[in-house]
């Protein structure tokens, strides 16, 4: 159950990953894989962030990061931030109490389809809640360079359709080569 008051009056529950609300024109699915643990209330316990992805019927995807803290073997919602829209998660981690995101961002010249620059942003606990807690870093322009030793897979097509999962949609980026499959 999570809280996303910037689009839901109510706490809305994802039932196996996703919640769309009555009419199914807005929809909220968990980003798989996207789950990172460790103490982000300073009580020694494994608490979880995660990403959540809301659609509302165009093309837009905006994207949340959510706190859920272990509460004696219970997860208890600490709530959401809006991070951003059309953007690309990087990397999530949870570092001395803090949740760490790196994600690409639009910068100068960028259409909003397209973000080309790479920022990090920090987020922790205040009064009980996530938080968005300082400024990001300097966005830095994306490079082929930043790709090498990478290996992606398609996940979703643009309309947030799943790609289809046999055969897999690969591409591997090595030393200014690139390579794939599907």
């Amino acid at each position: 159950t999570y809280t996303l008051a910037e689009t839901f009056e109510e706490p809305i529950t994802l039932e196996d990953g996703s919640y769309a609300d009555a009419d199914g024109i807005f929809t909220v699915d968990y980003r798989e894989n996207s789950a990172r643990y460790g103490d982000l209330d300073g009580d020694g316990g494994e608490d979880a962030v995660v990403v959540l992805e809301e659609r509302a019927g165009g093309s837009n995807t905006n994207y949340y990061l959510a706190a859920q803290l272990n509460q004696n073997g219970e997860a208890a919602d600490a709530g959401t931030v809006l991070v951003d829209g059309n953007i690309q998660i990087i990397d999530l981690a949870i570092e001395d109490g803090q949740a760490v995101l790196a994600v690409t961002t639009r910068g100068p010249g960028d259409a909003n389809c397209c973000a080309s620059y790479r920022t990090e942003r920090t987020f922790a606990l205040q009064d009980g809640v996530l938080a968005d807690v300082g400024e990001p870093t300097a966005p830095v322009r994306v490079s082929a360079e930043n790709l090498n030793g990478t290996s992606w897979t398609l996940a979703a097509l643009a309309d947030g359709q799943p790609a289809l999962a046999d055969p897999p949609i690969t591409i591997t980026f090595e030393d200014g080569s690139l390579a794939g499959s599907g």
